[in-house]
């Protein structure tokens, strides 16, 4: 109010009283307003509505003479104004029954149906369609003209999803048809596993998507470059996320195409999109980028990933699983190092363990996997310590040079770690773990230790050679990992604990699978079933066995969730979140 006013004294205590009259076929409105100092002024006109068809409700006799008079006018005015506006009409009430009563003192008068002016509906309807289905919007294209050019103006729907449960049949026509009639409204188009879909579906609605936000065309197997070049050329000042998963037919052109014009995009994903350095640079020119998805671009280099972790300060989430030309990475303390947050490094089987002396200026990362880098061993575990102390979900699977020694600098080195996924490392001892459970129990929720095969975890059975066969033995290892976790019960704060497939390499201990077919069929399946003494000691600290070696139990606070919180909470997090 003071910027339209110019009032140059600012105050709370002030309001402007505003006194209008509004004029409209020849009746007139008196208004008395007033608005706050910082209030929008904002002058308001009454909606009329119009009596309809009538309906039946008893009334008093002593209330005939006043009401004859009343019930000639609305007739009168119903029968005057139902006529012009019948197509433009929206009901706001409903006939009431007539009740029952004595004839002899009551008598029924009509009560009328209200609607509202037409011109008051193109006000409201507009409000109103953000707030219905998709297929309520497209009914009220049929009530009258008026509403199908609003309709038209307004847009269909704001979001098309493919997937979409709640469309029956979605296929090309209907794809062809939403689009037309959703030129000035689509946010959001997710085309995700639309095989069938034909650039001749989608082209013709390019050029006229004004307010498109999120692309989503992955596996969409029949685009190509071109599509990459029409979308560069129309919604290039709108479009901030982009899904191109599995589209083999773009090449460097496509990609070249939308980089150097999409500026504005934040989220790419470019996932077995055939595609060399040459459009591994042109990323670069996006300075808007903060997540960035590569898988199996195999013919990308460290040239490509250097100019694009120096050029887009703002990338905070970078997947390059598959990537397996890399070699090494450099992270500058001036590029987006400092902003990383998540780095997904998975099947990047050739870097070493000179890869952590590059993660010494990420101090926002939060989660690394690093899982199939088969190089790795325990030096690059006491690198990254020392380099990301605040790490809180580390993935190292089927890095199986890693030893006992690495789990215990881990445990002493990483003070938030949450989730930790060690599956497949064959070199683990129970010993190590046990020094795990027992340091980080204020933080650990997620253990994986899926096909450790040096671990005998759970009842075993072991060849005698003799005529008795087979001898149960307890796996000793179950019962320390137990007692590292009853130790602390209930404030230990691991609720998921995965051992599938913990069993010793040779074939001295077999499977319950090969024993005892006097078992029932479903027991004998389960190499934890339900009496074994590791499965009861979990029972007992209240874990569940969701399939025969997943345990789980409900979350517990941890320090790493206590942190969160703070940090949330804390007046510098609220800043953020508004700038």
């Amino acid at each position: 109010m003071n910027a339209i006013f110019g009032d140059p004294c600012p105050g709370t205590s002030k309001r402007l009283k505003v006194h209008y009259l509004v004029c409209e076929n020849s009746v007139t409105e008196i208004h008395h307003d007033s608005f706050a100092e910082h209030e929008q002024v904002l002058l308001r006109q009454r909606l009329r509505l119009y009596q309809t068809e009538s309906s039946s409700q008893p009334q008093d006799a002593d209330d005939d003479e006043g009401k004859d008079e009343e019930e000639d006018v609305g007739d009168k005015r119903a029968a005057n104004t139902e006529q012009g506006n019948r197509n433009h009409a929206v009901h706001y009430g409903t006939e009431q029954p007539p009740l029952n009563s004595d004839d002899s003192i009551e008598r029924s008068i009509i009560i009328p149906l209200w609607k509202l002016h037409s011109d008051s509906s193109e006000v409201i309807l507009p409000l109103v369609l953000p707030f219905l289905k998709l297929s309520q919007r497209v009914a009220c294209r049929l009530v009258c003209t008026v509403w199908k050019n609003i309709v038209k103006d307004w847009g269909v729907a704001t979001t098309i999803d493919c997937n979409d449960k709640n469309i029956a049949n979605f296929s090309r026509p209907f794809l062809r048809g939403i689009l037309s009639h959703s030129y000035s409204s689509l946010k959001s188009l997710v085309l995700d596993g639309f095989v069938s879909l034909e650039k001749e579906d989608l082209h013709p609605s390019i050029p006229h998507l004004r307010k498109l936000e999120s692309l989503d065309l992955s596996r969409c197997r029949n685009l190509d470059d071109s599509t990459m070049i029409l979308l560069s050329q129309h919604i290039h000042s709108t479009l901030k996320v982009l899904y191109l998963k599995g589209l083999e037919k773009v090449s460097d052109e496509g990609v070249i195409a939308i980089c150097n014009s999409c500026t504005k995009l934040q989220v790419l994903e470019l996932s077995y999109v055939p595609i060399t350095d040459k459009a591994g640079i042109s990323i670069q020119h996006l300075p808007q980028l903060r997540a960035l998805f590569m898988r199996d671009n195999y013919r990308i280099t460290d040239k490509s990933i250097d100019v694009i972790t120096n050029k887009c300060i703002r990338l905070k989430q970078l997947t390059l699983w598959g990537c397996i030309k890399l070699r090494n990475l450099h992270f500058h303390s001036s590029s987006s190092g400092d902003k990383l947050v998540i780095l997904n490094l998975w099947g990047c089987y050739t870097l070493s363990d000179d890869i952590a002396m590059s993660f010494a200026n990420m101090n926002q990362l939060m989660s690394l996997t690093v899982s199939e880098c088969h190089r790795l061993s325990d030096q690059f575990v006491e690198r990254l310590v020392e380099r990301v102390p605040q790490l809180r979900h580390l993935h190292m699977r089927y890095c199986k040079h890693l030893t006992d020694q690495g789990v215990q600098t881990l445990a002493s080195g990483l003070c938030n770690l949450y989730t930790l996924d060690l599956s497949f490392c064959t070199k683990l001892t129970a010993d190590s773990l046990f020094q795990l459970l027992n340091v980080r129990r204020d933080s650990l929720s997620e253990l994986r230790l899926q096909n450790c095969r040096q671990l005998t975890i759970g009842m075993q059975f072991r060849d005698t050679g003799t005529r008795r066969g087979l001898e149960k033995v307890e796996g000793s290892d179950g019962r320390l990992l137990a007692n590292a976790i009853r130790s602390h019960h209930p404030g230990h704060c691991l609720s998921v604990l995965d051992v599938r497939g913990c069993g010793s390499p040779d074939s001295i201990y077999r499977n319950i699978l090969r024993v005892r077919s006097d078992q029932p069929g479903e027991q004998r399946k389960q190499p934890f079933w339900d009496t074994d003494p590791f499965v009861i000691a979990l029972k007992g600290l209240a874990f569940e066995q969701r399939v025969p070696g997943f345990f789980s139990r409900q979350s517990r606070w941890s320090s790493v969730q206590h942190q969160l919180l703070e940090q949330m909470s804390s007046p510098s997090a609220n800043s953020n979140r508004h700038t």
